[in-house]
């Protein structure tokens, strides 16, 4: 009998695995501020995974089979996680009367670079989101590994706030089907991640000018 269990789940989580998809653009974030201003925004991907072109730039975590073995969570969108990452903070942002400037970024771009292109457009206020890690992992229970930078600039392209959040945690799981527990709850913990750095005080004080 604990055998045909076993096989039961081995099949179950198998059958689950494959295929999986997280939406990040859906997600709203409940910011403070910046308030009426023109926000230059970009979001670079600097995972090691995608620069060294072992994985895709739309794939955000892994569902495992009944055996441990994992098959790639890629966004809702099949486009890249920087991408869905910046229209979820140009809508967060819009909610706020805030006037957005997308800055579309390459993995492949030096942080540099980056500002650089940042810095040739006319803005209140700049925010450099950089991702040097971020998956979810799925078996039973869902870990998720993060390494978020987040930068704020004036006018004159200075830095005058910055924060960082490096964490890896399990935010629980489901016996019966983890990867649709990852799919609601993973999102959330982006929400509530991405809430935390715009509400570190010196980046809060730093919007609110």
């Amino acid at each position: 009998m604990k055998n045909v269990c076993l096989l039961f789940l081995v099949m179950l989580l198998t059958g689950c695995a494959f295929g999986n998809t997280h939406d990040y653009r859906g997600v709203l974030l409940d910011l403070k501020n910046p308030q009426d201003k023109t926000v230059a925004l970009a979001v670079h991907d600097r995972r090691s995974e995608i620069l060294s072109g072992e994985t895709e730039n739309n794939v955000t975590g892994w569902s495992r089979g009944g055996y441990g073995n994992p098959f790639a969570v890629r966004t809702s969108s099949e486009g890249p996680f920087a991408n869905d990452v910046l229209i979820a903070m140009t809508n967060s942002l819009e909610q706020k009367r805030n006037k957005v400037v997308p800055v579309y970024t390459d993995s492949k771009e030096t942080s540099e670079m980056v500002v650089k292109n940042i810095s040739q457009n006319k803005f209140d206020v700049a925010i450099l989101l950089t991702f040097n890690e971020w998956f979810s992992d799925t078996y039973v229970d869902t870990d998720i590994d993060y390494n978020v930078n987040l930068k704020i600039f004036n006018k004159d392209s200075q830095v005058i706030a910055e924060a960082k959040e490096i964490k890896r945690y399990e935010i629980g799981g489901s016996f019966m089907n983890p990867p649709q527990f990852a799919k609601e709850h993973v999102p959330f913990e982006f929400k509530k991640i991405m809430e935390q750095l715009f509400e570190e005080k010196s980046v809060a004080q730093s919007l609110a000018q």
